[in-house]
């Protein structure tokens, strides 16, 4: 069984030889893309009606979610077309090709291993995740970057504990934020509910691999 070892390993994995042919393109698909140094987690939601997002959605898989991604992040909202396995997709006036097709053990985007979500296959959690969000750039030139990192542990009875590291780095200095929380959660297909403080928040969740779960874009690895 394919287990995620890091991002590089991801991206590395490639589908063995054999017959492949084109995807019905309905549904979040996840591919990880070489991005200056580093790995990156690409996304693509196509739509029936032709629309695609192409960024980490949030809430849910649902046609509401898809409405509200795009109405929230207009900039990564745009249409697709599909010739066999090249697909062109134009997002905020840009167009690319790039080509989907099915392989053994899941999907290929240009070449590179790729899953598309499914519900997850449990109601419930019972383990330690961590994961980090992508590092940023705060202004060109300064050096500056800021960077996090969240750990989720859930347990069987359906609550759960948060802790979220933030730091901001510069040249000179840097600054660390620290935050906690726990509550109860709930998943329903691809939707996993946080309840705080008695709000609830509603966040993407899927497991695309044994031992990874992906919470809001992040791909978090469970911890042994």
């Amino acid at each position: 069984m394919i287990k995620i070892i890091g991002m590089v390993v991801f991206a590395a994995l490639f589908a063995a030889a054999g017959d492949s042919h084109a995807v019905k393109l309905d549904g979040l698909f996840l591919t990880m893309k070489r991005l200056g140094g580093s790995y990156s987690p690409t996304y693509y939601w196509f739509r029936p009606d032709g629309r695609v997002l192409g960024t980490a959605p949030s809430g849910g898989l649902t046609a509401a979610d898809f409405q509200a991604s795009c109405q929230s992040q207009p900039a990564y909202c745009g249409t697709f077309k599909q010739s066999g396995e090249q697909v062109s997709i134009t997002i905020n006036g840009a167009t690319s090709t790039v080509k989907i097709n099915a392989a053994e053990g899941g999907y290929q985007v240009d070449g590179l291993a790729t899953v598309k979500a499914e519900p997850m296959p449990s109601a419930k959690l019972n383990g330690t995740y961590s994961g980090s969000g992508p590092r940023a750039l705060v202004s060109t030139g300064s050096g500056a970057s800021v960077s996090s990192a969240h750990t989720y542990t859930f347990k069987a009875d359906g609550t759960f504990n948060r802790e979220s590291v933030g730091a901001v780095r510069t040249p000179d200095a840097s600054k660390t934020a620290v935050g906690t929380a726990g509550g109860r959660y709930k998943i329903s297909g691809n939707t996993l509910e946080l309840t705080e403080n008695g709000q609830t928040t509603r966040h993407l969740a899927f497991i695309p691999y044994s031992g990874a779960i992906v919470i809001d874009g992040i791909i978090c690895r469970e911890r042994r």
